[in-house]
């Protein structure tokens, strides 16, 4: 019987996607053949290995490359996981060019993917440049910007392009994009508050997942973003939902086994933790000191009183019956006498023997004190036995000796 399992939003793997700042495509590209020295793009890695062909779209991105851009030669890249629009007060798009020959370049800006272009101006080399679309009064969103290179100065002849991106506050950054992990059969997940945005499908209720039967699903994830003039962003979001063992493990092979523990079917204590001695499961059966396997209130569980016999009694005149004080165990019972010591009445040491042989008389007393025979009376004893289980136990009483 499978359980259905209420998961808090914070204890599932799912990670939102980053946002990123940076261009990250390369819509087109021109090379203008306008440098005889190259008849393709030419860059640099930024590491000092010189000038070098390149791929154009190693201005995507952060990254340490760079392309050079002839006269007439062009890059258009765009922005993908967001958008750039006029923000308040703040430059908005940037545009760093290495070197320091003061190459020249133009710069448009797109609101359709590189459809149709708005002419911003010229911007300069060896500096980041920096753009603000109010300049223009450019107020649409900015998905792609082309940048032509002007001239052939500097040691890689051409703007070197390195980075182009929009900074907090100029960025949309609603991002509907979210990755789930494969939700086990018959769980339950609150997504409520995981992110901005609503979520829809048949198997959202009351903003959560239920998650009855396996298989495939398709959610629907739409986020508001928190600037006004950018757009909703939307995306259909996969879910797993897969049969999981109770461990959560997909398809694994852990089961709950009879003793309440989520084990692998071929672990050694499948199904054996928790039987008592009669093999059940939680059962209350236990090995008493006899070696019987017994539940506690059965009348024939070893007791203190009856795990050794001690005599009330003994005759040491030689006649070969009873001639000595000693102990036996109940049949069945596994245990060793540690301890065995013989007192007058008044508290004086008569005999005394440790771990005494249950088969051996030597080393039982046979009522004698350094050889001589002490009188009949009552004498004191005190008996320690350890059984098998470890259990130590100790008795006393009076014995009579009769001759």
């Amino acid at each position: 019987m499978k359980t259905k399992l209420i998961i808090a939003i914070l204890l599932v793997s799912w990670a939102l996607n980053a946002q990123d700042k940076y261009s990250d495509v390369l819509l087109d590209s021109y090379y203008s053949g306008a440098n005889p020295a190259f008849s393709t793009f030419y860059g640099t890695n930024g590491m000092g290995s010189g000038i070098e062909p390149v791929n154009p779209n190693v201005c995507v991105g952060n990254t340490p490359y760079f392309v050079s851009l002839p006269k007439g030669s062009y890059v258009t890249v765009g922005f993908v996981d967001n958008l750039i629009f006029d923000a308040p007060n703040q430059n908005d798009i940037f545009i760093q060019e290495k070197g320091s020959a003061d190459e020249l370049a133009d710069i448009y800006v797109s609101s359709d993917n590189g459809t149709s272009f708005t002419y911003f101006g010229q911007i300069n080399g060896g500096i980041t440049n920096a753009i603000d679309l109010a300049d223009i009064g450019y107020t649409d969103l900015v998905n792609a910007v082309k940048i032509v290179g002007l001239d052939n100065n500097g040691a890689a002849p051409g703007f070197d392009v390195a980075r182009i991106y929009g900074i907090k506050g100029a960025n949309c950054t609603a991002n509907a994009s979210f990755d789930f992990p494969t939700i086990c059969q018959d769980s339950i997940l609150d997504i409520t508050g995981v992110t901005q945005g609503t979520w829809s499908g048949s198997i959202v209720q009351d903003s959560q997942l239920v998650a009855l039967d396996t298989g495939a699903f398709y959610l629907t994830h739409i986020v508001q973003d928190p600037f006004p003039v950018c757009p909703n962003d939307t995306a259909i979001i996969p879910i797993h939902i897969a049969p999981c063992d109770c461990r959560g493990i997909p398809y694994g092979d852990f089961v709950v086994d009879d003793c309440a523990l989520c084990l692998d079917p071929l672990d050694s204590t499948f199904n054996k933790s928790c039987l008592d001695c009669a093999g059940v499961p939680f059962g209350k059966s236990r090995i008493d000191a006899c070696n019987q396997c017994l539940p506690p209130g059965d009348i024939n569980r070893c007791t203190t009183d009856n795990i050794i016999y001690v005599p009330n009694a003994f005759s040491p005149n030689g006649d070969g019956l009873n001639d000595i004080f000693d102990i036996s165990f109940r049949q069945g019972v596994d245990g060793k006498i540690i301890g065995y010591s013989i007192f007058s009445r008044w508290g004086e040491l008569m005999f005394h023997s440790s771990s005494p042989s249950i088969r051996g008389k030597d080393h039982w007393w046979d009522g004698r004190v350094k050889g001589r025979k002490v009188p009949s009376g009552v004498y004191i004893y005190l008996i320690q036995i350890e059984l098998s289980n470890g259990e130590r136990l100790a008795y006393s009483g009076d014995v009579t000796l009769l001759r």
